[in-house]
């Protein structure tokens, strides 16, 4: 539990830090200057601070998380740089996903707890990233239906519009020699059957679940 901890305070810092950079030189469009070298300027930092701080803090499963959603963003993990030149669209967009990332964080722990004000108010800013899996791979939907939070499990599938067939990941580092995970591609609907949460396996059903996916062990 201590090393999961200091992993989330970790990426917390990791992201954080991202976000001050992009958010100190965006302050600097508009003003006299060239902005293709802002731009320019910027791209090189938010390399400069994910290499440095990755391989000084953060775990491979952090920074494995993290390279995933800079993938969007053409983001080359092999060379630890952007394939592509950044925009003014693009720093936007990168700015507003690296805020959102950090808010999944916590999230996560709320819907694992059922406190759904802190989900709520997340999928309100961030409904973009309902379906994205959290560091460790699980999603928000898989969380409540786990726990058998069936108001959230409703709220999520009918407001928040999850996909209830949307399938957990795997950010760690694993040998092909070690055991598969079951967590690994189960769904909401495997949470719920297996801890034997009925209501839930029965909404889910009634909601689309598809009961013929298979996680990573090949379970349905």
């Amino acid at each position: 539990m201590t090393s999961e901890h200091n992993d989330e305070k970790s990426l917390k810092q990791c992201i954080q830090l991202m976000v001050d950079v992009i958010s100190a030189k965006i302050s600097s469009f508009g003003k006299k200057g060239n902005e293709q070298q802002v731009l320019h300027d910027l791209q090189k930092a938010i390399e400069k601070t994910f290499v440095e701080k990755a391989n000084s803090s953060l775990s491979s499963q952090c920074r494995n998380y993290l390279s995933d959603m800079l993938n969007r963003y053409n983001y080359d993990a092999e060379n630890q740089v952007f394939s592509t030149d950044f925009t003014r669209e693009t720093v936007d967009r990168l700015l507003h996903d690296l805020q959102g990332i950090l808010a999944l964080i916590d999230a996560y722990q709320a819907a694992w707890d059922g406190n759904e004000s802190i989900v709520k108010d997340f999928i309100e800013k961030y409904p973009t990233l309902i379906d994205k899996p959290g560091l460790y791979g699980t999603t928000l939907l898989y969380s409540a239906a786990r726990n058998n939070h069936v108001n959230l499990v409703k709220y999520l599938i009918e407001i928040g519009k999850c996909s209830v067939n949307v399938q957990n990941k795997d950010y760690s580092e694993r040998s092909k020699k070690s055991s598969a995970n079951a967590v690994v591609g189960s769904t909401a609907l495997h949470a719920a059957c297996y801890q034997g949460h009925l209501q839930i396996v029965k909404y889910l059903i009634q909601h689309g679940a598809d009961y013929f996916i298979t996680n990573a062990v090949s379970e349905t």
